[in-house]
């Protein structure tokens, strides 16, 4: 009897962690919109990305030239909800709506379905914004 307590316990225990360790999918697609800038007036294209399918633990590259020391060529999902989901990038960005936060070491950032997220590099002389929104999937 104790034995076969103990085992349905660890069954349990182990189905558990299957569950919490599994990717788990986003109810939205990802947009990423991004644009550079310059202090000479640069007027670079702006280039829009779809990312279909989001799921957890998931890292996603974008198809963009430059280094990747100083600007975001890819980033990783690392949490799901119902209505947001969490990234973790590579290198820091400044999310201030009133300017750029040149010491920020964030790179960890959550955007809400119904809004849009715009994070900057930390550069003072040109640079690229990204701005994340979550959208209905099609």
């Amino acid at each position: 009897m104790k034995k076969t307590i103990i085992f349905c316990f660890v069954i349990v225990l182990f189905a558990g962690l299957f569950v919490s360790c599994s990717l788990k999918k986003s109810n939205y697609s990802l947009r990423l919109v991004i644009d550079s800038w310059s202090d000479q007036d640069i007027d670079y294209p702006e280039k829009e990305f779809l990312f279909e399918d989001i799921a957890s633990k998931e890292t996603y590259n974008i198809s963009l030239e430059g280094d990747s020391t100083y600007y975001l060529r890819k980033f990783k999902v690392i949490k799901v909800d119902e209505n947001s989901i969490t990234i973790s990038t590579p290198i820091p960005l400044s999310d201030k709506d009133d300017g750029i936060n040149l010491n920020s070491k964030e790179k960890k950032f959550t955007i809400e379905y119904g809004k849009s997220t715009r994070l900057n590099t930390l550069i003072m002389d040109g640079g690229e914004w990204y701005v994340f929104t979550l959208v209905d999937k099609e």
